[in-house]
Parts: structure tokens; C-alpha cells; sequence
């Protein structure tokens, strides 16, 4: 999907737009979603949309996606990793090692995962795997949603006219990995303790 595409399609379709786009991205369909977000804030001032109303649409649309995921985990459990893993490659071994990782980030270190692609969409299927309880599962993901709309959708308004739709692509991009190096660079610290300890030894 080019950004010409999309900026066209927030034009024409709106709010529906984000609904859709977001949904299918939370639910592990690939989709821009970053970029689409850091996009619809800088077009803000020109496309007739509101600050608040996307917004309002973002959180629907991530916390129906994330919910629908969690329920799925719930029902299902290891069941439909046992039987469809195979077919991207996620064996039952694979699931159950990435499962110890993921649980890491339990509680408020739910929220982060939001900033995290991939893990945000594994995260409630997960924790409906565990039978995390509703009210805690929902209180996280809301505020993990909330702060992530608000993230690139603030960005977006402040540096869409700056930028411009490629670089705020690129700046999204950025961001996506950025993320992630952090976590990794986290690891790789606390790891090096440990290798040092195990050469004294």
C-alpha cells in the first residue's frame, strides 16, 4: 500500500479507514499502522478530520482487535498453535519458548509492548492463554493504546508539514525500530554481568 494510497483512502473513507486498517493490523493482519497514524496526524488541518474523534476511533478499533485476540487465547488456548503453527512455522517447542519471553512483560510492562510490533499482537493471545483476568487485561491494553494513539497521532500533527508524507513513513519506520533496539540493547547489558560471572568461575 503506497502513502498516496493511503493519504487518497483517509480522504475518501475517513474515520473508516482507521478503523479498518488498525483492526486488521492488531489482529496480525500486516498493515502500516505507525505510519498510518503519524500520516492522519499531520493531515489533521486538511482532511476534516478531528484530533479526538481519531483518536476515539483508534482505541475502538485496537481494544475490539485486541480483545477479540485475548478471547481467542482464552477459548482456544495451545490448541491453535498445536494445530496451525506448522504453517508459519511456530512448533509447538518454538511457542512454548516464546512464551516464557513474553511473559516478561506481565502487568504494567503490558503497556510497553504496545510499542513493540509483533509483540503487541502476540500479547493478548497470550494473556488469554494464562487467563489473565478481563478487568486487568482490558485496564492495560486501553492505557497501552491510548498512549500509543496518542504517540504518533501528536507527532504526526506537529511534524506532518515539516516532514512530509515519505519522511514521516521513514520516521515511522524509525520509531518501530527504535523500540525494539532498546529491549535488545537491555539484554545485551544485563547478559554481559552474567558472562563475566560465569569466566571468574
Amino acid at each position: 500500500m503506497t502513502l498516496d494510497l493511503i493519504t487518497d483512502y483517509v480522504h475518501t473513507y475517513g474515520y473508516f479507514v482507521i478503523f479498518v486498517v488498525l483492526f486488521m493490523a492488531m489482529i496480525g493482519i500486516p498493515a502500516p499502522e505507525e505510519t498510518l497514524m503519524l500520516l492522519i496526524g499531520g493531515m489533521l488541518l486538511d482532511s476534516g478530520l478531528q484530533f479526538f474523534a481519531v483518536i476515539a476511533i483508534a482505541l475502538f478499533a485496537v481494544n475490539t482487535a485486541m480483545l477479540v485476540s485475548y478471547i481467542a487465547g482464552r477459548r482456544l488456548g495451545n490448541r491453535l498453535v498445536i494445530r496451525y503453527g506448522h504453517k508459519i512455522n511456530l512448533t509447538p517447542a518454538k511457542w512454548d519458548k516464546l512464551k516464557k519471553r513474553l511473559e516478561k512483560y506481565d502487568g504494567k510492562k503490558m503497556i510497553f509492548t504496545y510499542f513493540l510490533p509483533g509483540m503487541r499482537q502476540l500479547m493478548p493471545y497470550l494473556s488469554g492463554t494464562r487467563k489473565v483476568s478481563y478487568p486487568v487485561f482490558l485496564g492495560f491494553t486501553f492505557t497501552g493504546s491510548l498512549l500509543w494513539a496518542l504517540f504518533y497521532t501528536t507527532i504526526g500533527y506537529y511534524l506532518g508539514d515539516v516532514l512530509g508524507p515519505t519522511l514521516l513513513a521513514i520516521f515511522a519506520l524509525g520509531i518501530c525500530l527504535f523500540f525494539p533496539a532498546i529491549v535488545i540493547t537491555k539484554r545485551i547489558v544485563k547478559a554481559k554481568p552474567n558472562e563475566r560471572d560465569l569466566a571468574h568461575k
